[in-house]
């Protein structure tokens, strides 16, 4: 299993982050701009705008998830 996170800076992308290391689960994870994730290792992190069509391809085709959580949102 491996699992890619959406909005990872965010409040539940932060904890998804969190359970993945606690349990040990492959997991990376993305955000817009830089890592703001203090326990996400920069390995495990790109930058990526969801809006992106072609970027979200490629970290699609590049990390080859066998899951995704989608937690990216506009909070205001």
């Amino acid at each position: 299993m491996k699992i890619l996170i959406t909005g990872a800076n965010g409040l539940l992308g932060q904890k998804i982050v969190e359970f993945c290391i606690a349990r040990k689960i492959d997991f990376y994870a993305t955000s817009a701009g830089e890592n703001r994730n203090p326990t996400c290792p920069d390995s495990h992190y790109s930058s990526m705008d969801i809006c992106d069509k072609n970027a979200v391809k490629n970290i699609i085709s590049s990390i080859l998830p066998t899951h995704i959580i989608h937690t990216a949102a506009i909070t205001n």
